[in-house]
């Protein structure tokens, strides 16, 4: 019975995240997606582009084959880089604006990269991200070379359990998330022959392995 009632839900959630998506434009521009369906008169989200929501959807999209919809999507965020660098909380500029939640930039980019290998490695579409989303991991190395800690990534949200908080933490899953994203993107430079932007997240990539692995993984203390 659990499987059935599985396999029911399991394309409605598809369906939905496809609702979600913004496919021409008007109201909101092409490729927003949406964090609430519909707009209702309760606590509501239609108006805002959540990144770790729009991010987690943006991936779903590609892996289950809607390359129309998720190159939107791919367009509309790496296009809408909400604070120059890096995108707050939402895509809607000024809300949230002390906000950084690491995760949800990382989820952005690793659903852009899905989206690029869903639309057949587009040479265009692919050498578009990576010039426009590069910034993003400039602004982790940033938070890399200011974490007391050791080249960490900090983080202000839900999954690090710190949505509201004036400080920040180092938690594992964006940091993890962070990892992936960067590794993504080097497939990505290295499909489009940009031996710079490869060498620089190559050398990224082992620097914040090393330190997730002894800072958060290892248990060991100093």
């Amino acid at each position: 019975d659990n499987a059935k009632m599985l396999t029911r839900i399991f394309p409605e959630n598809l369906i939905d995240i496809a609702r979600k998506v913004e496919t021409v434009g008007g109201e909101f521009p092409k490729g927003f997606i949406h964090t609430s369906t519909i707009r209702h008169e309760f606590t509501n989200y239609y108006n805002q582009a959540w990144t770790r929501d729009g991010g987690r959807g943006l991936i779903e999209l590609a892996r289950f084959g809607d390359s129309v919809r998720a190159r939107a999507v791919a367009e509309y965020f790496s296009t809408h880089i909400t604070h120059g660098d890096h995108f707050g909380r939402t895509t809607v500029e000024n809300e949230y604006p002390k906000h950084f939640e690491a995760d949800g930039n990382a989820l952005i980019l690793i659903g852009c990269w899905r989206a690029y290998l869903i639309n057949e490695k587009d040479e265009e579409f692919g050498k578009a991200l990576l010039e426009r989303l590069f910034p993003v991991f400039h602004y982790f190395e940033k938070g890399m070379n200011e974490c007391t800690s050791g080249d960490l990534i900090p983080c202000e949200s839900e999954l690090s359990g710190n949505p509201n908080t004036p400080y920040v933490v180092y938690g594992i899953y964006p940091n993890f998330a962070a990892l992936c994203a960067i590794a993504a993107f080097e497939n990505l430079a290295d499909d489009l022959k940009d031996g710079e932007k490869l060498s620089y997240l190559k050398a990224l990539e082992k620097r914040l392995a090393r330190s997730i692995e002894e800072k958060l993984i290892s248990g060991k203390t100093e």
